[in-house]
C-alpha cells in the first residue's frame, strides 16, 4: 500500500469516526501491507466494518484497541494476520472468514461475544494466552493447519459447531 493511500485511508477513518462514531471499511481490498497498531487504548477504534475486506499483504492488529463492535464476517487474509494483544471490548465477529497463512491472536483479550462460525484457519493459528470472558462460538474442524489454545482462559459460555463440509445437506453426517 502506498503512503498516499494510507494516509487517504487513515483519514478516511478519522472523518468516519468523529462524524458518524463507526467506520465502515466493507469490501476494501487493502493491497499491501497495512498496520493499525496506531489504535491503542488512548486511541481506540470505534465500531468497525471489515465485511468482506480483502488483507492482500500482511495485517497488522497489534495492540489494537477496539472501542466497539469488530466485524471481520468474510474477510480474506491472503499473507499473516497479527492480532497479539489486542483488545476487543465489544462483540468480535470473524463469521466466514478465511486466514490463508498463519494467525496470531495470542494475548488478545475479547470482553463480549467472540464469533468464529464457519471460519478457516488455513495456516497455523495461535491463541495462547487469550482471554474470551464471555462468549467463543467457533466451529470445530476450522483448523487445518493447527491451532494452539495452551494458557487460553475461557471464563463464559463455550459454543462448538461442526463445520459442514461443501454440499453436505444440513443435518447430514459426513461420509
Amino acid at each position: 500500500m502506498t503512503e498516499d493511500v494510507e494516509k487517504a485511508l487513515f483519514e478516511k477513518i478519522e472523518k468516519e469516526r468523529s462524524e458518524l462514531s463507526s467506520v465502515d471499511l466493507s469490501g476494501t481490498v487493502f493491497e499491501g501491507d497495512i498496520s493499525f497498531t496506531r489504535y491503542t487504548a488512548e486511541n481506540p477504534l470505534c465500531d468497525i466494518k471489515f465485511n468482506k475486506a480483502e488483507f492482500m499483504g500482511e495485517a497488522d492488529f497489534r495492540g489494537v484497541v477496539f472501542g466497539g463492535k469488530a466485524d471481520f464476517t468474510g474477510a480474506v487474509f491472503h499473507e499473516n494476520a497479527r492480532f497479539d494483544d489486542a483488545v476487543f471490548t465489544g462483540v468480535a465477529k470473524f463469521q466466514s472468514a478465511h486466514f490463508l497463512k498463519d494467525v496470531i491472536f495470542e494475548r488478545a483479550s475479547f470482553k463480549e461475544k467472540a464469533h468464529f462460525f464457519d471460519v478457516r484457519f488455513d495456516g497455523w493459528s495461535c491463541f495462547r494466552s487469550v482471554e474470551f470472558c464471555k462468549e467463543l462460538c467457533i466451529s470445530w474442524g476450522a483448523f487445518t493447519g493447527g491451532g494452539d489454545f495452551k494458557d487460553a482462559k475461557f471464563m463464559g459460555r463455550f459454543i462448538f459447531k461442526r463445520r459442514m463440509e461443501e454440499g453436505q445437506p444440513e443435518g447430514e453426517p459426513r461420509k
